[in-house]
């Protein structure tokens, strides 16, 4: 009886703890234009009009123009990536 009651506990945790994993991501949405970088292999990214910048990881390919304005909404992930728009100097 007390190892039926030990697994019923161990179980009972094991649902709860697979509850707190949280999906929560910040929406972000605003307008910008695309830009290419050609440093670290060149990629796209965006710079908004409120001057963020965002390296957006599935841009499709119709929006892979630099210096195409967009409307854009998406999820900010903490994700490690080699490459970033950073802090950018335009002339």
């Amino acid at each position: 009886m007390r190892t039926l009651n030990l697994l019923e506990v161990l179980l009972f945790c094991l649902i709860i703890l697979s509850g707190c994993v949280s999906n929560d991501y910040d929406i972000v949405e605003g307008k910008g234009t695309v830009i290419y970088l050609d440093f670290e292999g060149g990629f796209y990214g965006i710079i908004a009009d409120d001057g963020e910048h965002y390296d957006p990881i599935n841009l499709p390919s119709e929006f892979e123009v630099d210096s195409l304005r967009v409307k854009f909404k998406g999820k900010i992930r903490d994700t490690f990536i080699v490459f970033t728009c950073g802090e950018l100097s335009l002339n």
